[in-house]
């Protein structure tokens, strides 16, 4: 499969996420860059998502940089859903099965794909929460239920938030109302 190379403009602040999914034998990787203003300030961040043929997030990678500072991040998790940081495990995200990188829509392809759920039907995740700038990571409780062939509602179930999200063939988001959108033109 050739990489998909989709582009995200953000709706809720100025920005905009250039990303692409390809497959490396029988691996999935999402790797993109966010331009945006974040807590204020304008920041570049760089993510990559790795994850096995089945979908199970197996490395995540971000990095974050300002005019006033440069920060990176790195995961690694094993079969066992052990997280580890810097060689560190972090027991505060065992169970987790997927991470989710603010600010970004790209993450929440992970899911979508990993479970291949049939309309009607919901499913409960547990993520490894990445919040940018900060890069502070903590569990989030999440649902997933699709709702049509490209629309899901996404539900945060530690905040409370919802949204109907819209995605394209390939799980990725077409639209995320109030916060992002697939810019014209993009690919596919």
């Amino acid at each position: 499969m050739p990489a998909i190379r989709v582009r995200w403009e953000r709706l809720d602040a100025p920005g905009a996420d250039a990303a692409k999914l390809y497959r490396v034998k029988r691996t999935w990787h999402i790797q993109g860059n966010v331009e945006s203003i974040v807590e204020g300030m304008p920041v570049r961040i760089a993510y990559h998502v790795g994850c096995g043929a089945d979908w199970s997030t197996r490395i995540f990678s971000v990095s974050v940089r300002s005019e006033a500072f440069r920060r990176r991040l790195g995961l690694v998790v094993d079969t066992d859903l052990r997280w580890s940081l810097l060689g560190e495990e972090r027991p505060d995200l065992a169970g987790c099965t997927d991470v989710d990188l603010f600010p970004t829509p790209a993450t929440n392809t992970v899911p979508i794909r990993r479970l291949n759920l049939e309309v009607g039907r919901s499913a409960e995740v547990l993520a490894a929460w990445v919040r940018a700038p900060n890069l502070v990571v903590a569990p989030l409780r999440q649902r997933y239920t699709r709702l049509a062939e490209d629309r899901y509602r996404y539900e945060s179930l530690g905040s409370g938030f919802t949204a109907e999200i819209t995605v394209d063939e390939h799980g990725l988001i077409t639209d995320y109302p109030g916060f992002w959108a697939r810019a014209p033109g993009s690919v596919p």
